[in-house]
């Protein structure tokens, strides 16, 4: 057998080697990865199927890790401990595995700005404004400014915590309530009264008086209901 036959099947040996865990990870997420469609899409689906999606999601990433796959973990756990009840131990520990999820994400891939914000959720529901959900909401606001799927999570977030936000923070924030205003006004006037944070909204889109208008009427609509 010639040298560059031998030299051949070496590095096909190494490739196959190193194809392998791929493919077995792609085959072990399919059943995760439907249900993540459906969860995105507002799909309302029994705990049993997102129990089987979260043990899919980690069976594939003990394969081989990927940002969007622990990302797509948090997100399945997150749903989890919202069906648990609130400060109960299963609900805690659901949302510690969502933020472990979470976390892996972005140490994998900084720039996975929705595994950002939701870090920023958990770690408010479990802890509050404390300096780990500052510091990753800002991190969302850094990498996902312009995803407007996440428009209406930020800014309550950003409520919740706007004395503690950066100048950065703050200006994204800012140039969200108005996209939400233009969006949908009624529900940024929803959360204003929830988190008693009109006048932030108000100070934030007085500059575009047409806006403002908009805002104001949505409240007051709400408030004579």
């Amino acid at each position: 057998m010639s040298i560059a036959v031998i030299v051949s099947l070496a590095v096909g040996g190494v490739l196959l080697a190193l194809a392998v865990p791929r493919l077995v990870a792609a085959v072990t997420e399919l059943p995760g990865r439907s249900v993540v469609s459906e969860v995105r899409g507002g799909a309302p689906l029994e705990s049993a199927v997102l129990a089987s999606a979260a043990r899919s999601l980690q069976g594939a990433n003990r394969w081989v890790e990927e940002a969007e796959r622990w990302s797509a973990l948090g997100l399945v756990q997150l749903v989890q401990a919202s069906r648990a009840e609130a400060g109960s131990p299963a609900w805690a520990a659901l949302l510690r595995e969502s933020r472990a999820a979470s976390r892996r994400s972005v140490a994998l891939n900084p720039a996975m700005g929705y595994a950002w914000i939701r870090l920023a959720q958990v770690e408010f529901y479990l802890g509050g404004v404390t300096p780990e959900m500052v510091r990753a909401l800002e991190m969302g606001y850094r990498t996902a400014r312009y995803d407007r799927r996440a428009a209406f999570i930020q800014a309550e977030l950003a409520l919740t915590a706007w004395s503690r936000l950066n100048d950065t923070a703050l200006a994204a924030a800012t140039e969200q309530f108005g996209y939400a205003v233009r969006r949908d006004a009624r529900r940024l006037a929803r959360l204003a009264e929830r988190r008693r944070a009109a006048p932030i909204i108000r100070r934030a889109i007085r500059s575009d008086p047409v806006l403002l208008r908009r805002f104001d009427r949505a409240l007051l609509e709400l408030r004579g209901s």
